[in-house]
Parts: C-alpha cells; structure tokens; sequence
C-alpha cells in the first residue's frame, strides 16, 4: 500500500490495467526505481475546497521507463540551473527509436492556481536532468519491496 512509502523506498512500478494509457508504447511493464519525493497537490487547482491528495515521485533505474511513461503534461522533478525543481512537460523530444532526446518543461507551482507567468517560462533538459516523475495509483500499481 502507498500510504506506507516513504522517501528512498524501493519499488516496483505496473500498470493499473483499468488505465492502460494509449500512447503507453509497451503497455505490460514492471519498471524498478526509487521513491525520491512525496507532495501533496491539490486534488483540483480551481477548486482548492476539494483537499489535496498524495503524490510519489518514483525515480527509474531503467531510462526505458521514461520513454514509455512520459506524456506532455506529465510531473517530474527535474534539473534547472543546478536546482532541483517541480516541473511539468510541455514537449517532448524523441528519435525515430522512440528514445526521449530532451524535454520542454516549466516550473510547477501547487499553491498558486493560475500559471505564473502567463504565457510560462520554458527550459530545455537533457534527460540526465530529470530526477523522478509523479506515479500516481490512478494509472499505475505501486509495489514495496
């Protein structure tokens, strides 16, 4: 159960089979990684009445992991400026492998419920610079070891 992670546990990472996500290209997957960060953001940003839920950013031995997994819109944390930051996918660059070059991202700010600034600021990155992306037990089944 995720409500017993705790930062630096291992884990392993499987698809909920009732959200197998379309673009997913390898749709049966079991990815190793690390539990690097835990957030709370808020459930829905327009309605902050709502509450806020947990999020656990998993950080990924394999780098296959990323290609399959990262969609636009997608949360990590990530390198900007030597600074570890909360970020969102705005494009995502890749060969003709399928193998992710490098990420458009922005920073990422739960407590603020509009987009500062409006249009964002955006920062390239290799994908050595991304530290974990956000699991969440809608889309995924989270596994202790």
């Amino acid at each position: 159960m995720t409500h017993q992670l705790t930062v630096y546990d291992p884990v392993i990472i499987k698809p909920n089979q009732e959200h197998i996500h379309s673009a997913w290209v390898n749709k049966i997957f079991k990815y190793e990684g690390t539990v690097k960060n835990i957030k709370y953001h808020y459930k829905n940003r327009g309605a902050k009445h709502f509450g806020k839920e947990k999020a656990i950013y998993i950080g990924f031995m394999d780098s296959s992991a990323y290609d399959n997994l990262l969609l636009q819109g997608s949360m990590i944390f990530c390198y900007i400026h030597n600074s570890l930051l909360n970020c969102y996918i705005t494009r995502i660059v890749k060969n003709t492998s399928n193998i992710i070059t490098s990420l458009q991202v922005a920073i990422y700010d739960d407590e603020d419920n509009i987009i500062k600034p409006f249009p964002p600021i955006t920062y390239n990155i290799d994908m050595k610079y991304v530290d974990s992306m956000l699991i969440t037990e809608k889309a995924y089944q989270i596994e202790k070891l």
